[in-house]
């Protein structure tokens, strides 16, 4: 007989930092999505070139997108566990923000409004941290 207290054990011990936090809901990994955002800005102004943005991921598929180079390197793939522990509405709340920057930046790229792009960010790391 399988020891599954034990195997939920392991579960949550490898996920790690990835697991949903129990105030927010969602996992704190997803920051990096939106970091690599706030990264292109900071380098496009110090170098004076044009802002050139790539669609945020939603939630689930960076989750399992993560998971999936994880597999790669011969750990387990968790993805599902981490999106089945994260809140629904945190989620669905961090999706429309994603659907609503996506769909701004054509504007936010012809305008170079670095500023949009940072009101942008700061809303998505508080939905994610706070």
């Amino acid at each position: 007989m399988k020891d599954n207290s034990r195997k939920a054990y392991n579960a949550t011990s490898e996920i790690g930092g990835r697991k949903p936090d129990p105030k927010t809901g969602l996992s704190h990994d997803y920051v990096n999505a939106w970091v690599l955002v706030a990264l292109e800005v900071d380098r496009a102004e110090s170098e004076k070139r044009p802002l050139v943005l790539q669609p945020v991921k939603t939630y689930e598929v960076y989750v399992h997108k993560v998971w999936q180079q994880d597999v790669k390197n011969g750990l387990p793939d968790f993805s599902e566990y981490v999106l089945n522990d994260s809140d629904s509405r945190a989620v669905t709340s961090i999706n429309n923000l994603v659907e609503k920057f996506n769909a701004a930046i054509p504007e936010i790229v012809s305008t170079s409004d670095y500023n949009q792009v940072h009101e942008f960010v700061e809303q998505a790391l508080k939905i994610i941290r706070d």
